[in-house]
């Protein structure tokens, strides 16, 4: 049987309980399990935190709760949905497989395969058993590509670490459509407060946040997270480490006394780190780091596995131009665009597209994703996000 646009629709609710679980979960993968009892929703769960019980296991135990004196029937004749392969090997908590085949489901339907070669051995054996049982399994190569994309990129991180020590590192981004990332006079903020409360999450889900000097001095952030769990949409909250990287000066006590990164720092660590004076590698070329960047951060990059750039243009500049990056994520604000006029919104997403798909010189990069973030606020811009990520195909 072909998967049905039902199918896409609860995948993408495995997608959305999934993110749930971003903060905690990891080193494990993130997961959404939705199971389905004629087009109504049964039971579901995430992969709250390492350790704890998979996705799986907490959406038919959702199930049997809510169905307590015909769960077993019911989940005979239903359709569970994951957003990852069900694991079929013991680790912290059992294989996911046996209770998919003690249940005898309908149908089986995952959008990625689990590149863990930990699974391997065992799931032609398992796959066989659940087709004993009477059990469809629907896999990646039935969906449709872009909800495939959409799944491989929720666990990039995962992925990425099965094969590197290095970190996952996404540089954020905040332009006007000409490209500019200086706020204008007239301007508090570039972006909407959608993508400003977006920026907070990605903060959350990340272990270190990467900033600049000149960013904390001019600007004063707190580069913390300021948002509930239920605003943010996540099962819990942190704040990211900090390391400000710097030139030749240093804060003074002063400074250090105004400064929201240090007046508001709770349960973090904060690092600072002296690296070569910003300066042309060649007259006219962009401002880099003149030392290799990823020899001065060597410290932190085998330290945290997840981190977040948020810098001003030099320092985005520095990092994109030594490749230091697996991912960008783009918010461009419209203010003063005409969204009607679509050739023009059309050419200013293809304008950010070519400068990111280009700049490894190789074809690493895939657009995982273009949206408008609308906001609530009348006197606020429309804004485009564009997120562009390293290939993460399973």
């Amino acid at each position: 049987m072909s998967p049905s646009n039902f199918d896409e629709k609860f995948l993408h609710e495995c997608f959305r309980l999934a993110k749930l679980g971003e903060t905690q979960a990891f080193p494990n993968p993130i997961v959404g399990t939705v199971i389905v009892h004629n087009n109504l929703i049964l039971g579901k769960g995430f992969h709250r935190k390492s350790g704890e019980a998979h996705a799986e296991v907490n959406a038919i135990q959702d199930a049997i709760a809510r169905n307590p004196s015909n769960y077993e029937k019911l989940l005979s004749e239903s359709d569970i949905y994951v957003s990852l392969e069900p694991c079929n090997h013991h680790g912290k908590t059992p294989p996911c497989i046996d209770l998919i085949k003690k249940y005898k489901f309908k149908r089986l339907i995952f959008s990625t395969r689990d590149p863990n070669p930990d699974l391997n051995s065992a799931r032609e054996a398992s796959y066989k058993e659940l087709l004993k049982n009477g059990t469809e399994i629907i896999g990646p190569k039935k969906i449709s590509q872009e909800t495939k994309i959409e799944s491989d990129y929720l666990n990039r991180v995962f992925f990425h670490k099965l094969e590197s020590e290095l970190p996952w590192i996404n540089i954020k981004i905040a332009s006007y459509a000409d490209g500019s990332m200086i706020t204008k006079v007239s301007d508090q903020w570039i972006t909407n407060s959608n993508s400003r409360k977006e920026v907070h999450r990605l903060r959350s889900v990340n272990d270190l946040l990467i900033t600049g000097i000149n960013t904390v001095k001019m600007d004063n952030p707190s580069l913390n997270v300021r948002y509930s769990k239920v605003e943010l949409k996540l099962n819990d909250i942190k704040n990211p480490d900090l390391l400000i990287l710097k030139k030749t000066q240093d804060f003074s006590e002063k400074e250090r006394r105004k400064l929201n990164i240090f007046t508001e720092a709770e349960n973090r660590t904060i690092n600072e780190l002296k690296v070569s004076k910003l300066k042309p590698k060649s007259p006219g070329d962009k401002v880099i780091l003149e030392d290799n960047l990823f020899n001065s951060l060597q410290e932190y990059l085998k330290k945290y596995p997840r981190i977040i750039l948020e810098a001003g243009p030099k320092l985005t500049s520095s990092f994109i131009k030594e490749g230091l990056f697996n991912e960008i994520t783009h918010y461009i604000s419209l203010k003063g665009i005409d969204y009607n006029n679509h050739r023009l919104v059309q050419n200013i997403k293809a304008s950010i597209l070519d400068q990111h798909k280009v700049l490894r010189g190789n074809e690493s990069l895939q657009i995982i994703k273009e949206e408008f973030i609308p906001t609530n606020n009348i006197s606020d811009n429309l804004d485009l996000k564009i997120t562009v990520a390293d290939k993460t195909e399973q």
